[in-house]
């Protein structure tokens, strides 16, 4: 056995050498596949949110930027408060007054191009609610239609209202049930109304509790989002740049009438998060920018 074993391994040697052989030329590549399907392109442009108000705060926002931007008005360099949803937000205050001219530059890098966008608005007068008093709480009779005025602000363009009212009632048979109006448009008269079937239900029949209700007004000078509406954005973006003036603050309920139900305590409807307070300005400006976003069908149109 001993004597065969280096037979054995001489055979292997030989065998894998046969096995090996010379490798030959590596064959043609196939062919590559089809390229899958690309994502949209992203918008060419930025788009821009931006306000002064009367008071000199200002907040900017601006979609799409390939880098942080440049935020100036009248010269003033804006800082960067924010990140958020794909936006660079800007905000700060400066001294501004009625009557005065806002101008809003924005310049960024695209690729190795230096890019910039324009705007400007006027910022309105001072304004605000005669009727009904602003100074105590109002309370809507039932069935009745609800009308605001307020007085005309130099240089506006248009109002925008908020309108909110959300309260408790007992329908002819007693059940207990939840009603909510709310409203957030342009104007561009010194007074609206709503009517009361928008703010009464059919089955109404008895106030059980108020939850919430407040009116705000604000006079605009800029462009009104409507449709066919571009904006007032110039040169390498669009978009809308408004100055603003806060007209005031209405709290609002229903009046009740007769003697009040006794029974449980109502059920916990979810209300705004400004129940039964004047929200601040900042919070109010923001919820603004939110619903004009929603309202921009071309803003809309590049989400």
């Amino acid at each position: 056995m001993k004597k065969l074993l280096p037979v054995l391994v001489l055979i292997g040697f030989f065998v894998f050498l046969a096995c090996e052989g010379k490798k030959g030329d590596r064959g043609p590549t196939g062919p590559q596949g089809e390229q899958g399907p690309q994502g949209e392109p992203g918008p060419e442009e930025i788009y821009v949110y931006g306000f002064v108000e009367n008071t000199g705060w200002i907040m900017v926002d601006v979609h799409y930027a390939p880098v942080i931007p440049e935020v100036k008005v009248n010269q003033n360099v804006i800082g960067m408060w924010d990140f958020r949803e794909g936006s660079f937000v800007f905000q700060d205050s400066i001294q501004i007054s009625s009557g005065s001219s806002a101008q809003l530059s924005i310049d960024y890098v695209k690729d190795t191009d230096t890019l910039g966008a324009t705007a400007s608005a006027k910022v309105p007068g001072v304004f605000g609610i005669h009727s009904p008093d602003p100074t105590v709480p109002f309370f809507i009779p039932p069935g009745s239609n609800f009308t605001v005025e307020w007085s005309a602000a130099d240089d506006a363009d248009f109002y925008w209202i908020d309108f909110h009212l959300s309260y408790l009632y007992l329908d002819p048979f007693a059940n207990l049930k939840f009603f909510s109006f709310t409203r957030r448009i342009f104007r561009t008269t010194n007074s609206i109304t709503f009517a009361a079937t928008q703010l009464f239900p059919d089955d109404f029949d008895q106030l059980f509790d108020n939850i919430s209700g407040y009116f705000y007004v604000d006079a605009m000078n800029g462009p009104e989002i409507k449709s066919g509406s571009v904006g007032n954005v110039t040169g390498d973006g669009r978009g809308y740049f408004w100055c603003w003036s806060y007209g005031g603050y209405l709290s609002i309920g229903v009046q009740p009438i007769g003697p009040q139900p006794i029974g449980p305590q109502p059920p916990a409807y979810s209300s705004p998060p400004d129940a039964g307070k004047e929200l601040s300005r900042e919070e109010l400006i923001k919820r603004r920018l939110e619903t004009l976003k929603e309202l921009d069908p071309n803003y809309q149109a590049l989400k």
